[in-house]
Formats: C-alpha cells, sequence, structure tokens
C-alpha cells in the first residue's frame, strides 16, 4: 500500500470517528436539555399547588383554560 493510501485510510478513520462522537454528544445534548424540562415541569406543579392550598382554590379557578 502507498504512503498516500494509507494516510487517506487513517484519514478516513478518524473522520468516521469524529462523526460518531459528534452523534453521541449530539444525544447527550438533548437527553439532559429534557431532563432540564422534566425538572422545570415538576417545580411549576409544585408552585401552582402552593398558590392552590394558600388562595384556597381561587388560584385554581382564575387560572385561564
Amino acid at each position: 500500500m502507498k504512503p498516500y493510501e494509507e494516510l487517506k485510510k487513517h484519514v478516513e478513520n478518524i473522520s468516521s470517528a469524529i462523526a460518531r462522537m459528534e452523534e453521541r454528544l449530539d444525544a447527550l445534548e438533548r437527553k439532559d436539555k429534557s431532563e432540564d424540562v422534566e425538572g422545570i415541569i415538576e417545580t411549576v406543579r409544585h408552585i401552582e399547588d402552593f398558590l392552590n392550598y394558600r388562595t384556597r382554590g381561587f388560584y385554581e379557578r382564575s387560572k385561564p383554560r
């Protein structure tokens, strides 16, 4: 195998490895964001429960539907 062909093969292997790493990073970023969203939703539920309790149900009745 000529040195150029060998080098080309190594570059292709490195390029495919980088592409796989980028895909994995994208997946991890999406996963992290979805966990953050779930945490925010849970926090909002707690706040709404608190407001409803403290206002004796007025908060729930006054929410737009």
